[in-house]
């Protein structure tokens, strides 16, 4: 099973967010990097098993 760190965030988190703009764009910004690190992780396990 392949982890997906940006489907765990706990909702809290996301709450209060319509509050904060800046707040929202951080939030994205985190995570879109958390998958792409996802993604190069996958790509990483996937070319050493091969």
């Amino acid at each position: 099973m392949v982890p997906q760190p940006a489907e765990t965030l706990p909702y809290s988190e996301f709450k209060g967010l319509n509050k904060s703009p800046n707040q929202v764009r951080c939030a994205i910004v985190h995570l879109n990097f958390l998958r792409q690190q996802n993604f190069f992780w996958i790509l990483d396990t996937l070319t050493a098993s091969s």
